[in-house]
C-alpha cells in the first residue's frame, strides 16, 4: 500500500512540475528527490516530507548560486532592479508557503503533509531555474 502511495504521489509531482528544463534532461536535484523517495527507509510520511526539504534546501542554493552569478553580470540599475524583484519574490514565497501549508493541512490524510512540503520544493524550484534563464540569456550576449 506504502509503494501505491508512494507511485501516485510521483505522478503528482511529475504532473504538477512546471519548472523543468526544456531539454528535457532532469536536473540532478530532481533526480536526487526521486531516489530519495524511492528509499525503503523514506517509505512514511517522514522520509517522504524530508526528502522533499533536501530538495527544497537545494533548490534554494541552486536559486542564491544563479542570483550571485546574475548580479555580477548585471548594471548597477539592473542589480537594484533585481534585489527589489528578489525581495518581492521572498515575500510571495513566505505568503504561498503559508497559504498552501494551512491549505493541505486541513485536509484529512499524512499525503497532503508531503505535497504541501512538496509544494514548497517546486516554488523554490521554480524561480531558481527562472534565475538560471535569466543568466543564461546575458552569457550569451
Amino acid at each position: 500500500m506504502t509503494r501505491f502511495f508512494t507511485v501516485l504521489f510521483t505522478l503528482f509531482l511529475t504532473i504538477t512540475t512546471f519548472g523543468q528544463d526544456t531539454n528535457n534532461e532532469k536536473h540532478p536535484i530532481d533526480i536526487k528527490r526521486e531516489q530519495c523517495l524511492y528509499t525503503d527507509s523514506n517509505q512514511t510520511t517522514y522520509g517522504m516530507m524530508e526528502c522533499e526539504a533536501i530538495a527544497r534546501d537545494e533548490w534554494n542554493d541552486e536559486m542564491n548560486k544563479y542570483y550571485k552569478l546574475l548580479m555580477n553580470t548585471l548594471t548597477t540599475e539592473q542589480q537594484e532592479n533585481l534585489v527589489i524583484a528578489q525581495k518581492h519574490w521572498i515575500y510571495y514565497r513566505d505568503k504561498e508557503f503559508d497559504f498552501s501549508n494551512r491549505m493541505y493541512y486541513d485536509k484529512e490524510g499524512t499525503l497532503w503533509k508531503i505535497v504541501a512540503t512538496g509544494r514548497q520544493c517546486e516554488i523554490v524550484k521554480q524561480r531558481a531555474l527562472d534565475l538560471k534563464v535569466y543568466y543564461e540569456t546575458l552569457s550569451f550576449d
